[in-house]
């Protein structure tokens, strides 16, 4: 069952919103899984890129190392799947490398940076949505690629 699409907009704005606060805010990590759980259940790569980076900031805001490397691990997974589901999908990208520009090296997860950044450069001019073409602009301009 999808949902219309006002309210799929809505949600989706509101993950746009959520997502730079996640990694300083427990609680908007937070709401922004529970938000994005019922995506993921239906393969929803949108959906299920937010839930993974989600997961990922979210091993921020755990004590437990195990824990944090197995909350970490399993966004990567999401992530990861999300963009083989719509690897054209800019806003995954614009995800991924949001979320390896700002992984500690020992956690091995940079790997794509250099593509995902000319990838947004390419195609950051063509996105729809003003709101988020600016933030990809604004992340691009503080994250430069290498």
């Amino acid at each position: 069952m999808t949902m219309p699409l006002f309210a799929q907009q809505v949600l989706i704005e509101e993950l746009r919103q959520l997502y730079p606060q996640a990694a300083d805010r427990k609680r908007s990590c937070e709401r922004l899984l529970s938000l994005t759980e019922a995506g993921v259940r239906v393969n929803d790569a949108l959906m299920l890129g937010y839930h993974g980076a989600g997961r990922m900031m979210m091993a921020s805001h755990l004590g437990n190392p195990i824990e944090k490397l197995n909350e970490f691990s399993a966004g990567k997974a999401a992530l990861e799947k999300a963009i083989r589901l719509a690897p054209q999908n800019t806003e995954l990208r614009y995800l991924r490398y949001s979320i390896q520009v700002n992984t500690p090296g020992f956690l091995r997860y940079g790997k794509h940076q250099s593509e995902d950044c000319a990838f947004l450069k390419a195609g950051v001019a063509a996105v729809h949505d003003a709101g988020l073409q600016k933030a990809i602009r604004d992340f691009l301009n503080a994250y430069p690629c290498r």
